[in-house]
């Protein structure tokens, strides 16, 4: 996995959000604002859509690689 600050380019994307080291939850990456501020992750049973704020202090790992 890799952890990524650029939230562009992740729309379609599976990935996995930590809210201060801790796991979040695992979902897919419906949009993306265009400033990279935030994302919205897909509603999924029992998740209902959710946007995650980077200022929060989420962060976001996707692909196959560690960081």
């Amino acid at each position: 996995m890799v952890c990524t600050g650029e939230f562009v380019g992740l729309a379609g994307a599976l990935v996995d959000v930590y809210l201060h080291d801790d796991f979040h939850r695992r979902g897919i990456v419906e949009d993306v604002m265009p400033d990279s501020s935030g994302l919205w992750i897909a509603a999924q049973s029992p998740y209902s859509r959710e946007f995650i704020d980077k200022a929060s202090g989420y962060t976001v790992w996707t692909g196959h690689w560690t960081c």
